[in-house]
């Protein structure tokens, strides 16, 4: 077997893992609100040695309900729940 073929079986079978920019980009937030919600157990972090990452997989299935909520008309706020708030605790807009 080639180092292409090895690459290219292990790349099908791997989840896709993101660093914590690429995470906040699919999520459009800062890097440091997926930081703070894979240190409160809101996400899974894999850890590849000192490195954090995001299943790509596990972001994505937090998206895929909001979508299905968004409203038909144009250029009004779109209000959504927040992700991995405690309700415990006050939050402020």
């Amino acid at each position: 077997m080639s180092p292409s073929q090895c690459t290219a079986d292990t790349q099908s079978a791997a989840p896709r893992l993101l660093d914590a920019r690429e995470a906040a980009d699919l999520l459009r937030v800062c890097p440091r609100t997926v930081y703070r919600l894979g240190w409160r157990g809101d996400l899974s972090v894999v850890r590849v040695g000192s490195a954090v990452r995001y299943l790509a997989r596990e972001l994505e299935e937090l998206i895929e309900p909001l979508e299905d909520e968004r409203p038909a008309s144009h250029g009004e706020p779109i209000v959504t729940t927040s992700v991995g708030l405690d309700p415990r605790r006050e939050h402020t807009a």
